[in-house]
């Protein structure tokens, strides 16, 4: 049962005498009152007031909007919990699991979206012409673009033997990987606006960020390669695979997302005074 405190209980009181609230609400309002003498004092000088419609509904209207901020509130701070666990996890996944790195990220970005979808998304609809849309597209395709021609760039030194800008091949390698991350901090930047609007704005996330953190996923792969390939014979094998994980990983959580909406629209258009 919701536990309420002293001021949404005030705000529901005008509802729960009209016996206007649902059957949850009012074995919560009669939880609080049984144990907070403040509160009966409060229903007691309301029943001797005659309310009006109008006042009545205020209130009703109030208490609304305080459970609306409190769930909002809530999820804002598990999605924010979330994000920094995962940032937290990247450096000890580099350092505990080396030879593994591009299956651990391949676990943590996808559950980061979903689980960041899932705490946001119980909203009403994005609204059309939303320029983080814009972004979360334009921060993906460059991302994907530019991490995938920075790979292709270590193949060809590689089997040629040569560094970029004519520097050592010794040197290359730090100034791609520096690159790498670079794409990923910008993905997760795009991903932490969007989030963090959707929070501000109460709209739902939508599907459109969980590319960004797909991408960080493709960059942190290829990254791997970077610095534990075997030869020049197994570089394109190794992007080749990278490239189909990476779409087959998108695909993954994008329907993973779709099939959770899809839950909600079923339980809400099932639950009686569900939005």
């Amino acid at each position: 049962m919701c536990v309420l405190n002293c001021d949404i209980v005030k705000d529901l009181i005008p509802s729960y005498l009209e016996d206007l609230c649902s059957e949850d609400s009012r074995k919560a309002v009669e939880a609080h009152l049984s144990a907070c003498p403040e509160c009966r004092s409060h229903l007691e000088a309301i029943k001797h007031i005659q309310l009006s419609p109008g006042e009545a509904g205020q209130g009703q209207l109030n208490f609304m909007k305080r459970v609306k901020q409190y769930y909002a509130r809530k999820n804002a701070l598990g999605a924010a919990l979330l994000f920094l666990f995962s940032l937290m996890v990247l450096p000890v996944i580099a350092t505990t699991h080396p030879n593994h790195e591009d299956i651990l990220y391949c676990i943590l970005f996808p559950c980061l979206a979903i689980g960041t979808y899932i705490l946001l998304s119980n909203y009403q609809r994005r609204p059309k012409g939303n320029w983080q849309k814009l972004l979360c597209l334009i921060t993906f395709g460059l991302g994907t673009l530019y991490s995938t021609c920075i790979i292709l760039l270590m193949n060809y030194c590689i089997q040629t033997d040569s560094g970029i800008f004519g520097t050592e091949l010794s040197k290359t390698g730090p100034y791609l990987n520096a690159q790498l991350i670079a794409i990923v901090v910008m993905e997760l930047l795009a991903f932490a606006v969007c989030a963090g609007d959707s929070v501000r704005k109460n709209y739902s996330i939508g599907l459109l960020p969980a590319l960004n953190l797909t991408c960080c996923a493709l960059c942190m792969s290829y990254r791997e390669i970077l610095f534990y390939m075997d030869s020049a014979e197994t570089i394109p094998c190794a992007i080749l695979q990278c490239i189909v994980t990476f779409l087959l990983l998108t695909a993954g959580t994008l329907l993973a997302e779709l099939a959770i909406e899809r839950l909600h629209l079923f339980v809400s258009r099932r639950t009686p005074g569900a939005d």
